[in-house]
């Protein structure tokens, strides 16, 4: 009986965990108390250089091939 009491529990948390991921459309075992703010300001600034050193590329270009 303690057996199978610690097995509904594993299966519970389990559950809940695997659950909680399949409603947020994360990956199943992924952290579903991970901060997904912090993900997003991330990318965010990632694009943001991104865009800023295709400028600069850009106009780098165009000066070495108009001079």
């Amino acid at each position: 009986m303690k057996k199978f009491f610690y097995l509904v529990v594993i299966f519970l948390v389990v559950g809940v965990w695997l659950g909680i991921n399949f409603a947020k459309n994360q990956p199943l075992f992924s952290n579903p108390f991970a901060d997904k703010e912090v993900r997003e300001r991330a990318v965010e600034r990632v694009e943001k250089l991104g865009e800023k050193a295709k400028d600069v590329v850009d106009r780098t270009i165009e000066k070495t091939l108009g001079d």
